[in-house]
C-alpha cells in the first residue's frame, strides 16, 4: 500500500516536475524542515504552490500546527521530534496523562494572560505540548519510525509518515461516518418504538 501511495504522489498530473515536492523527497537522504512543513501542509489544505517559505510557515503557525516560537531555517535537517509535534497538532492527537495535563495547563495559561489582557507574544508562558511527548505519543501510535527525538527522518522516512497521516485520517473519517450511520439507526428504532407504544 505504500509504495501505491508514492506511486500515486509521483504520477500526480497537473503538478509540474519541479513543483512536485514529493519526486524530491525520494532521492533526499536527510529531509529538511521545509521538507517537513510542505509535507504536513498537504493535509491542512495549505495551498503550497503559490506561496513562499515564509508564507507556508506563518499559515501553519496560524492552523497551531507549529509552535509559534519556532524560528528553525528552511534547511534545517528534520528530525523525528519536529515532525511529530507537527503530526500530533495536525492530527489533534491528545495523547496520555502527561499530554494532557501540560494541554490542561496551556489552557490555564491561556485564560489567564486573556483576563490580563496579554496578547500573543513574548510575554505569554510557552506552555503546551512538547517535542518530545509528541514524539513518544507517534511512536506509541506506530506513526514515527523507531528512535531518538533529534534523530534526522530521511526522505524515505517523511513520504512514509505522509503515508500513515493519510490511512490515520481515512480510518478517523471511516469511524465517524459508523458512528453516524448507528445514531441514525438508533433514532429510527426509537421512533419506530414510540409509534408502536402510541399504537399500543
Amino acid at each position: 500500500m505504500y509504495l501505491l501511495f508514492l506511486f500515486f504522489l509521483l504520477q500526480s498530473k497537473g503538478v509540474p516536475a519541479e513543483e512536485n515536492v514529493y519526486r524530491d523527497l525520494v532521492d533526499k537522504g536527510v529531509a529538511t524542515y521545509e521538507d517537513g512543513c510542505l509535507a504536513i501542509s498537504y493535509f491542512a489544505g495549505i495551498p503550497v504552490n503559490t506561496m513562499t517559505f515564509d508564507e507556508v510557515v506563518a499559515a501553519l503557525k496560524e492552523k497551531g500546527i507549529i509552535g509559534r516560537r519556532w524560528k528553525y531555517k528552511a534547511d534545517k535537517p528534520l528530525t523525528r521530534g519536529i515532525m511529530a509535534y507537527m503530526t500530533c497538532k495536525l492530527l489533534k492527537i491528545r495523547g496520555g496523562l502527561t499530554m494532557r495535563v501540560i494541554n490542561a495547563a496551556k489552557s490555564c495559561a491561556g485564560l489567564m494572560c486573556s483576563s490580563l489582557k496579554i496578547k500573543n507574544g513574548i510575554d505569554v508562558p510557552d506552555i503546551g505540548m512538547t517535542k518530545r511527548y509528541a514524539f513518544l505519543e507517534c511512536l506509541d501510535m506506530g506513526l514515527m519510525p523507531a528512535g531518538h527525538k533529534e534523530t534526522f527522518l530521511t526522505g524515505h522516512d517523511l513520504m512514509a509518515l505522509m503515508y500513515r497521516i493519510e490511512q490515520y485520517i481515512k480510518a478517523g473519517e471511516k469511524d465517524k461516518k459508523q458512528e453516524e450511520e448507528k445514531g441514525k439507526e438508533n433514532e429510527q428504532e426509537k421512533q419506530k418504538q414510540s409509534k408502536s407504544d402510541e399504537s399500543s
